[in-house]
């Protein structure tokens, strides 16, 4: 038998002679029969194959259980090597205590069997449910806790008073400001939007956003429910009735219309043709068009549903991908297969690969997925990515990073996969650049190397023009013809200290502000920058990811420690484990890395690199978003003066392009004659150069933004 039929049959999970030798990257133990006896059973013996390495724990399971160990057989066969679960560990390591462990595996079975159609009931029971049980039964950790002295811990906190970082005074002042007793709050994130239904307050982190006072429109009673929704700098209030519902803007409390389509007109009769589209649409094999379709019934439901996660710009861009995709697989002649999409990601042999681990990212969904992703370099300098995503949360991230990752017969996990070589042979890949794990492909550890050795340096070698404009170009293709690290920017820089949750960076002669991709808990992100916040001076080779609606500034994945410019400045000296190089969401940095801060440089107090870019397009992008929201209402005859007035702004902006779409979609409504799908049609029109023109006034800002905030369109 060969060593990678052996390979084979211990993954299927058989057993092998006893004398085969142990495979090379497959773990395995030896099996032994093992024999038991219960008084209910007479003189019948029952007879079990078990691992030699867990034999212990599956001897008290079954004693626990009244079956007697009285014999044991020599190794008889070889197979995979077996963890030792629950609830064999506790009864191992702790065997006095072993039965309250026994007590809940019935609960956890259990809560396993629901958790494959409801995970968030099982996850919500195992959390509330299991440890109570298994607390209840367990004497000594009871009367531990029932010992706690908590007065002690209480009183300290009374007169420390609470954490500054538990309280918002922004919030704290617009209660203070409503009728108490009255006050209801709703969410349009990262804002709260509090009424007390004469008066409405949209509280920012920092501040106090907007104010305005409710108008009774008229025919509505004085105790209809009321909604509110905060888009494009101003509230949109709406008021439901018996036989109507209606709203307006708060900039024009007087323009009210009625609310009969759009997307707050959108009920559970057009979801549901929409989603009857959707199962047509795949039926018909149209990947990106049911692709687009359900993620905007999705955003629909979380409209209707009020859900704090709704964000309206996202469902102008996906209702914009359904609009745009739908026109072009009907007026076409032959569609080409870019909008047709993919239902499945298509892998095609790249040849021999030799690659060298650059970094690692851990990955946070919103739509419930959690991982890391890997970037490696070939020798030509191209990235490529390998993946560990999954449904989870955030905790999930170092679980993946430290799991073995299969590439043809051999297995890695990332954090070492970041860091170190492999040579590749049969090697497949997608065409964004992630690379297949086949069985067909061979992968032989090797060496790695620094960010200051061939071929990683290259990547820093590029300048920044050159790199924000392969960003642009990406970021104009389908998502999954995204190349992986087309997104990234790999900048050397200088810390130059903080300005409240950013860090200031110097990057030659350009000033930039580096965030945290996410916040939370669970990832390093913002334990590191707090340390390198407190370390200015210090030299970095970075890598970042381009923020492209805020100018100058970077999301920050993973540095290095660069050549210090003089003797004295401090220095990043990492464990040699860490192969010169920290991934900031995956690896927690302790002050005993960081030497010889250096002092007296000036943390900058203001800059355009911590602001954003004043946006010309803001009157246009407001009426698109009204059109979505409301239908053909929001640009009815009595809206007719304030889209002059954002016409006439536009063109002051040096917009006209826009001022023109603007006038068509004002005037669609009213064309009887052609298609019936004219405001559709216009609304498609404008979002398009919207699109196109934001993304080019923000390429266009992002290094040297423009005071006026005016372009050409």
């Amino acid at each position: 038998m060969t060593t990678r039929d052996s390979l084979g049959l211990l993954r299927a999970g058989a057993l092998l002679p006893v004398d085969e030798p142990p495979a090379a990257h497959e773990p395995s133990d030896t099996f032994s029969a093992r024999t038991y006896t219960h008084p209910a059973l007479g003189d019948r013996p029952v007879v079990r194959l078990v691992p030699d390495a867990i034999a212990p724990a599956e001897d008290l399971a079954l004693e626990f259980l009244g079956l007697r160990l009285t014999g044991a057989t020599r190794p008889l066969a070889r197979g995979r090597r077996q963890a030792l679960g629950f609830p064999g560990w506790a009864l191992v390591n702790d065997p006095a205590n072993g039965r309250y462990a026994l007590a809940i595996v019935k609960d956890i079975e259990r809560l396993a069997r629901l958790a494959r159609a409801k995970p968030g009931n099982a996850r919500d029971g195992f959390e509330r449910e299991a440890p109570d049980r298994a607390l209840a039964l367990h004497p000594r950790a009871r009367a531990r806790i029932a010992s706690a002295d908590l007065a002690a811990a209480l009183a300290r906190t009374l007169r420390g008073g609470l954490l500054d970082e538990l309280g918002w005074p922004a919030l704290e002042d617009a209660w203070s400001q409503l009728a108490a007793g009255a006050i209801q709050v709703g969410y349009a994130c990262p804002n709260l939007i509090l009424n007390d239904r004469s008066r409405a307050l949209v509280v920012g982190p920092s501040g106090i956003v907007l104010a305005h006072d409710l108008r009774q429109p008229p025919g509505i009673a004085t105790l209809a429910p009321i909604r509110l929704l905060y888009a494009g700098g101003q509230l949109l209030v709406i008021w439901h009735s018996k036989n109507v519902t209606c709203g307006y803007w708060s900039a024009r409390p007087d323009a009210v219309f009625d609310l009969e389509s759009g997307a707050l007109g959108a009920g559970l009769v057009l979801v549901g043709e929409l989603l009857r589209a959707v199962h047509s649409c795949r039926l018909a094999s149209l990947p990106r068009l049911s692709a687009a379709g359900l993620r905007v019934a999705q955003d629909l439901r979380d409209l209707q549903a009020q859900r704090p996660e709704f964000r309206l710009e996202l469902l102008a861009a996906d209702f914009h991908e359904l609009l745009r995709t739908a026109t072009a697989l009907r007026e076409a002649e032959s569609a080409r297969p870019a909008w047709i999409g993919a239902a499945r990601r298509a892998y095609a042999p790249v040849g021999s690969l030799r690659v060298m681990g650059l970094f690692s990212e851990a990955i946070v969904s919103s739509a419930g997925y959690a991982g890391v992703v890997t970037y490696v370099c070939d020798q030509h300098g191209q990235l490529w990515s390998i993946a560990n995503v999954a449904p989870g949360g955030p905790e999930r991230c170092q679980l993946a990073y430290s799991a073995p990752v299969d590439l043809g017969d051999a297995s890695f996990d990332h954090r070492s996969l970041g860091r170190a070589g492999l040579h590749l042979q049969h090697a497949t890949g997608a065409g964004n650049h992630r690379l297949g794990a086949g069985r067909g492909v061979g992968a032989v550890r090797a060496d790695g190397c620094n960010w200051t050795d061939a071929p990683l340096v290259g990547l820093w070698s590029a300048s920044l023009e050159t790199q924000l404009d392969r960003a642009w170009t990406a970021r104009g293709r389908p998502v999954d013809e995204r190349r992986a690290g087309d997104d990234l920017l790999f900048v050397r820089g200088v810390l130059m200290g903080a300005r409240e949750d950013a860090l200031a960076l110097r990057v030659g002669n350009v000033a930039m502000a580096g965030f945290a991709p996410g916040a939370h808990a669970e990832l390093a992100y913002q334990h590191n920058l707090r340390l390198f916040a407190a370390t200015p001076g210090l030299p970095l080779l970075i890598v970042g990811r381009v923020a492209f609606d805020r100018p100058r500034t970077l999301l920050l994945l993973a540095v290095a420690p660069d050549a210090p410019a003089a003797a004295s400045a401090p220095a990043l000296e990492l464990p040699p484990v860490w192969a010169g190089r920290v991934n900031l969401g995956l690896d927690q940095l302790q002050g005993a890395h960081l030497h010889g801060a250096a002092g007296g440089i000036a943390v900058p107090t203001a800059g355009a690199a911590f602001s954003r870019a004043v946006d010309p397009l803001s009157p246009f992008r407001m009426r698109l978003q009204q059109v979505l929201l409301g239908g053909r209402a929001a640009i009815s005859p009595a809206t007719w003066s304030g889209v002059a007035r954002d016409e006439s702004q536009l063109e002051r902006n040096q917009l006209p392009t826009a001022a023109q779409l603007l006038r068509a979609l004002k005037s669609a409504p009213l064309q009887r004659e052609g298609r019936r799908d004219r405001l559709a049609h216009a609304w498609l029109g404008g979002r398009t150069y919207l699109t196109a023109a934001s993304t080019r006034l923000q390429r266009l800002g992002w290094l040297t933004p423009s005071p006026s905030g005016r372009g050409r369109g």
